[in-house]
């Protein structure tokens, strides 16, 4: 099989404007709402509701790690049983927005290839499960894995043991170093593999009707048969990514200008106004106006 992206970038284009004109706000609202729905079919990262407080803390002088350490377990012993109910909540909810969004990542499918077709949650139920079951292991184990990470420290500054040379100055730098470098790598790869399920394995899963393992397995084995032509789709996604974003930022600009332009010509001819007219007779004016 040999292809080559960029001569799909035209046809792709030609079947997007098919696909959003003439302009139907009930068809771009319903390609919106699958768009926005089926983007949310991962795990994001935990927000932290604790920032006002810790910094509160924080500002006061002469603390120690030792005063850090003895506050947070005071905190986990007096308000453990919130927190962890609180978490637990998160996590259902999560759960649960994270099912609907597998489910509308391919509805978002279907409308894109009939744009006339009705939003079906159950005909899309099962293959949306299978990639929220794949998401759910994938997240599980970058989890375990980000543990792994934090456990060294963690259990250290828990325990109070101060005398370990891990927690001198050198070896707590050369820690966070090596950790934000690891997390940052972690963030690399969990993105590449977040666009590769988008853009491929969602797609042959809606293809071929396979759960989401299966489709996972069949198109590794389709890139590495097609190394080139896949080297060249992942260019050709970068080229026209870059494209979009700087058309984007010339349209923003662009309308920054013309509402800098109207603000202007107005404060103009609001100047001339109060030099020609007296400023009695010209907030008669502006009343009636």
């Amino acid at each position: 099989m040999r292809w080559n992206a960029f001569n799909a970038i035209a046809p792709a284009f030609g079947l997007t404007k098919e696909r959003v004109l003439p302009f139907n706000l009930r068809e771009w609202f319903r390609l919106g709402v699958a768009g926005i729905l089926g983007s949310s079919n991962s795990f994001g990262g935990f927000g932290s509701g604790f920032q006002s407080s810790s910094s509160d803390f924080l500002n006061g002088s002469n603390v120690t790690i030792e005063q850090i350490r003895q506050k947070s377990l005071d905190a986990m012993q007096n308000y453990g049983a919130i927190v962890g109910f609180a978490l637990s909540a998160f996590l259902f909810i999560s759960l649960i927005l994270s099912y609907i969004g597998s489910v509308f990542s391919f509805i978002f499918v279907d409308i894109l290839v009939d744009k006339k077709t009705k939003i079906s949650f159950s005909k899309n139920s099962n293959q949306g499960f299978s990639l929220f079951i794949f998401n759910l292991i994938f997240s599980t184990i970058m989890f375990i894995l980000c543990i792994v990470l934090l456990y060294p420290v963690v259990s250290h500054f828990l325990k109070g043991d101060w005398s370990s040379s891990f927690l001198s100055g050198s070896g707590i730098v050369f820690y966070i170093i090596v950790t934000v470098l690891v997390f940052l790598f972690f963030a690399l790869i969990i993105g590449l593999i977040k666009l590769f399920v988008r853009d491929f394995v969602i797609n042959y899963m809606y293809a071929k009707k396979t759960p989401a393992w299966h489709s996972w397995k069949a198109v590794w084995k389709i890139v590495f048969a097609n190394k080139k032509e896949s080297a060249m789709y992942w260019l050709a996604r970068f080229v026209v990514s870059l494209l979009v974003g700087i058309v984007g930022v010339l349209i923003f600009f662009i309308l920054v200008l013309i509402f800098l332009l109207v603000g202007v010509i107005l404060f103009l001819v609001g100047l001339l106004l109060s030099l020609i007219i007296p400023i009695p007779a010209l907030w008669i004016v502006l009343a009636v106006v």
